[in-house]
């Protein structure tokens, strides 16, 4: 399969949700915010959102519709979310810091942003890091 990049949208609006929030988590995990800027620049993440939804059996992103993809440079994992579950995850936000506070090294992953993504002539997808 050919895919030709140069007919893809690159001017993009990117919203940070809770940014001074998530600034606190990635530093608390030692994750520099340049770092995860060039980590998931659109541009060089371009060939990894095409190829999420590849060998999904209906193209439909399993039960949910979400798609999971890693960071060009493999070191982030990146799900599409809903409306609800981005109100969901924004509201459960307060407990999840008072989680990481009392117990720093928790099993539990971290989550370094919420993001709404919007490319000109797309709907806007909702992002967790």
């Amino acid at each position: 399969m050919v895919m030709n990049f140069k007919s893809v949208d690159t001017n993009v609006t990117v919203k940070s949700y809770c940014p001074l929030v998530f600034h606190f988590i990635r530093k608390s995990d030692g994750v520099k915010d340049i770092d995860i800027i060039n980590s998931l620049d659109p541009i060089n993440n371009r060939y990894q959102i095409f190829k999420s939804n590849q060998g999904q059996k209906h193209q439909t992103g399993g039960k949910s519709g979400s798609f999971f993809f890693f960071s060009q440079d493999m070191q982030y994992i990146i799900k599409t979310i809903s409306k609800g579950e981005l109100s969901a995850l924004l509201n459960m936000l307060p407990s999840f810091i008072e989680l990481i506070g009392k117990k720093p090294h928790s099993m539990i992953s971290y989550i370094y942003g919420v993001y709404t993504v919007q490319m000109s002539r797309t709907h806007s997808i909702n992002l967790v890091v």
